[in-house]
């Protein structure tokens, strides 16, 4: 209906006509609604929730941000949050630098690896229970692979133990180079492929 202004859940298009038509809340592109509409709100005026952008106050086009609300502040000009900037949000902040880091596909200023240590910890906590499950295991499979004596110096190919302690430290090694590759790869300023291509 044609209107001076709208009620709450509605904003005015200035479209089709010179006194405005008022229209549902718009949706983004994923079919969910992207904006708070208040009384008397206008195109101009549409308030976009968090997790949303669009490209201009003019357009009624509302995107779904592909790092979310971690990244799009929302709001009536379609902020970025703190370490984020460009269409969609979807790219580090380079002044003051920023990188986007492989595990929790945030961005992140450089020289902060606090958001890390989580990693490290459940690594350590993950790997007591295995050992002492391993070790007890060990003690108790261990008559059943015993076959005579071992030469000095020697360890035997069935001895369970010693293969167990083997395979954890390559596997602790490997995942060292894994998150150092990574590490490097972000410094260098490596590209995150876009989760949204625009036409």
């Amino acid at each position: 209906m044609s209107c001076d202004l709208c009620k709450q859940n509605f904003y005015m298009s200035l479209k089709g006509s010179s006194s405005g038509e008022c229209l549902d809340c718009p949706r983004g592109d994923d079919g969910k609604v992207a904006a708070l509409c208040a009384e008397g709100t206008t195109l101009a005026t549409l308030d976009i929730k968090e997790g949303y952008y669009r490209f201009g106050v003019d357009t009624e086009m509302i995107y779904r941000c592909p790092l979310g609300e971690v990244a799009c502040n929302g709001s009536k000009h379609s902020a970025c949050n703190n370490g984020y900037i460009g269409p969609l949000c979807d790219t580090c902040q380079q002044e003051p630098a920023h990188f986007r880091s492989s595990i929790d596909n945030t961005c992140a200023a450089c020289g902060n690896t606090g958001h890390l240590w989580w990693v490290y910890i459940a690594v350590v906590v993950a790997l007591v229970p295995v050992v002492w499950v391993a070790k007890v295991l060990y003690g108790l499979l261990k008559p059943c692979f015993s076959s005579g004596e071992e030469d000095d110096g020697d360890v035997k190919e069935n001895d369970l133990w010693y293969l167990f302690k083997e395979n954890v430290k390559t596997v602790f090694y490997t995942w060292q180079i894994i998150t150092q590759m990574a590490s490097l790869n972000e410094m260098r300023g490596g590209e995150h492929p876009r989760a949204l291509t625009l036409p």
